[in-house]
């Protein structure tokens, strides 16, 4: 009997309902895999739908002869993208670039070798490929880490929820319930606790393993899991779950111990703890995939918990209630048992009922997160996994609604209900295999837009060669890479001449093999938009290069993915679901509330105006936030027509000694003017003076004034 306890408890508690966590994709790369490239790129660059641990991510560019020719890593600004510079002169060939990359949101590193081809054609004997094989050390730890964390939520909430409102009695002080039952609840607790602390540190040997590509001998010997536990969202997340497990375990031995000398602080003990199990199963949302959605992000995190503290509430409960029946009917003639069993399932059953249907709308919004397309849950093994998940909880339910037959004690008398508790734990026990399929597969990718060429030029200006690429090309973040040969102090400056704007100059950082890079989120909008470079060559000569971009809106990175009315109607059905499952204590505090006519206009009425006026206060601050704009920054009248390149900035300068007798003093004063003046201020003070300064004389065309102005603009920069 005690043997055939222990394996049941061990196939539940692996087969408790997990979250589905799963890897990350590439949302966006240059280059793209296969892809056939005249020129070599200066920098290969990845973005990722989830953010990247920087310690454990690789990046690595090798030949077709396997020769290695570069080594990156994760971009130091954005955890979401992974960069490699390249050495300049790259020959014609075919290149194998083999990613790493370690996500942040549940641990998963995934092996990648993408290819691409330099001045030839695609050969079709090379491709990239992907894997992530499942390690059965992870599977292990995740089901006994979760399968225990919901036992102890699941023990806590059947104390609070069913046995004291079913069972309890002010004659037991130290609980409310016999000593029996409270020291097997001790027992639960202190069980759970255990295997989660040997799970959780089985989380930590293997997270290492997998970081660091190594055995658990060398994990252990060299210390390596501290660098994971620092270094490390994973780590990170471990330690504060550790905290909370040591917290609970200190509050359940205190609960045990007080019960002689305290107890009438035995139950807020137990209730206490029940929120920072609430906590703990917190943890577990952090390091799921729902860390990384492309929807609802935030939401998405909570609606995790939500999910899994449903689950614990369900199947958590359910294996508490198993293990703990017999021992409370035991001693208990058969109509008292019947009477207790009667008592203890209607609860549990109201219980059960409610977990269920909030599990079943939030398990739904969470899986339209993901799913794009009906082939997704045939076509893919996430979609499967799903299915076979579904299938079992469904046979589950079917044994759970037999369950209603305890309430006619003639057609299903004593005991006989707890055969059907366990045959409804051993069809959970059986989700264990598409549970850790979830775990490991990849959720169907979305069809994102189309990646666009990386924008790229070339410029020679003087004896220097300029190349300059713009990634991606759409409005919002953006990296430019520039290579020039022995160049000095590369400064940027980026405008919008159809707005007549110009950021600051910024300094770009200094690379290897002459290759400087620059991030930056000046470029906000579609549209025309310039990028002004000034360089010291090698024999310290202030030199220009300057380009011009087509933004487009299709070039941005996708960082979200489109609501559609299926995800606003489960997020109503979730919102029903929590309300409905929060009738009983809204019911409770509605008593409390006038409903008399009077008041209740008046709570209407108020509640209307306060929306009113809500949404007067935002229109109005849209309103005069778009008026400032254009007060402070209104469109130009005339457009500035000339790129401020080489070739313009001498053609002006020729000018400006040809025909504009400036004062130094005077063009000093404009100089000092010069940020916070507009182009066509500019062009006005060529055309009709400015102060003490005249006009500049002769027969000038409106685009030999807009070159005088890009001179006038460098003046500040050479001097």
């Amino acid at each position: 009997m005690r043997l055939r306890r222990a394996l049941l408890c061990a196939l539940v508690l692996l087969s408790a309902a997990l979250p589905a966590n799963a890897h990350g994709f590439i949302v966006r790369a240059w280059p793209e895999d296969r892809a056939e490239l005249e020129h070599p790129p200066t920098r290969l660059q990845y973005w990722f739908s989830e953010s990247l641990e920087p310690a454990f991510s690789t990046l690595t560019l090798r030949r077709q002869d396997g020769s290695i020719v570069a080594e990156g890593g994760t971009d130091a600004d954005n955890p979401l993208q992974m960069n490699l510079a390249l050495p300049a002169g790259l020959e014609d060939g075919v290149y194998l670039v083999d990613l790493r990359p370690a996500f942040a949101s549940d641990g998963h590193v995934v092996a990648e070798t993408r290819v691409f081809f330099v001045g030839q054609a695609a050969d079709a004997t090379f491709g990239g490929d992907r894997g992530y094989e499942l390690e059965p050390l992870e599977a292990l730890w995740r089901a006994l880490l979760y399968g225990s964390c919901l036992l102890l939520f699941g023990t806590h909430m059947l104390y609070g929820a069913v046995l004291l409102p079913a069972w309890g009695t002010r004659a037991q002080r130290a609980g409310g319930l016999p000593p029996r039952l409270m020291n097997r609840l001790g027992q639960l607790a202190l069980a759970a606790l255990a295997l989660a602390f040997a799970a959780n540190l089985l989380a930590m040997l293997q997270q290492s393993m997998v970081f660091f590509g190594t055995d658990a001998a060398a994990v252990l010997v060299q210390g390596l899991w501290q660098v994971v536990r620092i270094g490390s969202r994973f780590g990170d997340v471990w330690t504060v779950r550790t905290l909370l497990l040591l917290l609970c375990g200190a509050l359940v031995l205190l609960a045990i111990r007080w019960r002689q000398h305290h107890p009438e602080q035995v139950r807020p003990l137990w209730a206490a703890n029940l929120w920072l199990v609430a906590l703990l199963l917190a943890t577990f949302s952090v390091n799921s995939h729902a860390a990384g959605s492309l929807r609802f992000p935030w939401l998405a995190l909570l609606v995790d918990w939500l999910h899994t503290l449903a689950a614990a509430a369900w199947s958590g409960a359910l294996v508490a209630l198993v293990l703990l029946l017999p021992l409370a009917l035991r001693p208990l003639s058969a109509p008292q048992r019947e009477a207790a069993t009667h008592a203890v399932l209607r609860r549990f059953t109201w219980l059960a009922l409610r977990a269920l249907v909030v599990l079943t709308a939030s398990g739904v919004f969470s899986a339209l997160n993901w799913l794009q397309r009906p082939s997704d849950l045939t076509g893919t093994d996430w979609g499967l996994a799903l299915l076979a998940k579904l299938a079992l909880v469904m046979l589950s339910l079917l044994v759970a609604a037999g369950q209603t037959q305890a309430f006619r004690p003639a057609r299903w008398p004593g005991l006989a209900v707890l055969a059907g508790l366990r045959l409804e734990a051993a069809l959970l026990s059986l989700a264990l295999v598409p549970l850790a399929l979830l775990a490991a597969a990849a959720v169907p990718q979305p069809d994102f837009r189309p990646s666009l060429a990386v924008p790229t030029a070339t410029q020679h200006v003087a004896e220097s060669r300029v190349d300059i690429s713009l990634s991606p090309g759409g409005p919002g973040i953006n990296t430019l890479d520039l290579r020039i040969p022995g160049a000095r102090q590369v400064h940027v400056q980026i405008a919008a001449p159809q707005r007549d704007w110009r950021s600051n100059w910024l300094e770009a950082v200094a690379l290897e093999n002459d290759l400087f890079t620059l991030s930056t989120d000046v470029i906000d909008n579609e549209g025309r938009w310039q990028t002004l470079v000034d360089f010291r060559d090698e024999s310290g000569q202030l030199q220009r290069a300057a380009f011009a971009w087509e933004i487009q809106g299709e070039a941005m990175l996708e960082t979200s993915l489109p609501t559609g009315p299926q995800h606003w109607l489960a997020l109503l059905t979730l919102a029903l679901a929590i309300c409905w499952a929060m009738l009983s204590p809204l019911r409770r505090a509605l008593r409390w509330l006038d409903w008399r006519p009077a008041s209740l206009a008046t709570a209407i009425g108020a509640t209307l105006a306060f929306g009113l006026i809500v949404g007067l206060g935002v229109a109005l601050v849209a309103r005069n936030d778009a008026a400032w704009r254009e007060t402070l920054w209104p469109p130009p009248s005339i457009i500035n027509s000339e790129l401020a390149d080489a070739t313009s900035l001498a053609r002006g300068r020729s000018l400006y000694d040809e025909r504009c007798a400036w004062e130094a003093a005077a063009l000093e004063e404009i100089i000092t003017r010069l940020p916070r003046l507009r182009d066509e201020q500019l062009f006005s003070m060529t055309q009709e003076g400015w102060r003490a300064l005249p006009p500049c004389t002769g027969d000038i065309s409106d685009s030999e004034r807009w070159h005088l102005v890009n001179h006038i603009r460098r003046l500040r920069r050479g001097r």
